[in-house]
């Protein structure tokens, strides 16, 4: 495995979001975003990590991956679960 490898990277933290690790799934979230510098977006990395921030309790960091989420998908087919989280961390 290729540890700098976007797809390496963003499979190893949904498999540690799913074991309840969030600590990690947070790093390997923004280490799988660093390496899409400078070569694109994946939105579906900020909704994921709005969920992490959003477990861990870190409300505004949760609603700015959201915002940015949503930015890049404004027509999201989650959109409206995206926004209640927001409302709700407001």
């Amino acid at each position: 495995m290729n540890a700098r490898s976007y797809g390496a990277l963003r499979g190893l933290a949904d498999i540690t979001y799913k074991r309840g690790q969030m600590d990690m799934a947070l790093d390997l979230y923004k280490r799988a975003i660093s390496e899409l510098k400078g070569t694109g977006d994946d939105p579906t990395v900020h909704r994921k990590l709005g969920d992490v921030y959003r477990v861990m309790g870190q409300g505004s960091l949760a609603i700015e991956s959201y915002q940015i989420y949503l930015k890049l998908v404004p027509d999201a087919s989650d959109k409206a679960e995206v926004e209640q989280h927001i409302r709700v961390l407001e």
